[in-house]
């Protein structure tokens, strides 16, 4: 079965300070892919600070 891996999790987390392989376990993961979605973002220039949407008070 493939499973739908959570990139802006993983952007979440490693902006936390985890470590890819923590990223890997606490979401059950592979190393692998956590690997390949941080180096994904990397090369595209994204961080967690890009993707979060500041609230905004109406």
């Amino acid at each position: 079965m493939v499973r739908k891996i959570k990139a802006k999790l993983v952007l979440q987390l490693r902006a936390e300070g985890l470590s890819g392989r923590a990223i890997a376990a606490s979401q059950q993961i592979s190393r692998n892919s956590v690997a390949e979605v941080l180096e994904a973002a990397d090369t595209a220039g994204v961080r967690w600070d890009d993707i979060v949407v500041p609230h905004r008070v109406v």
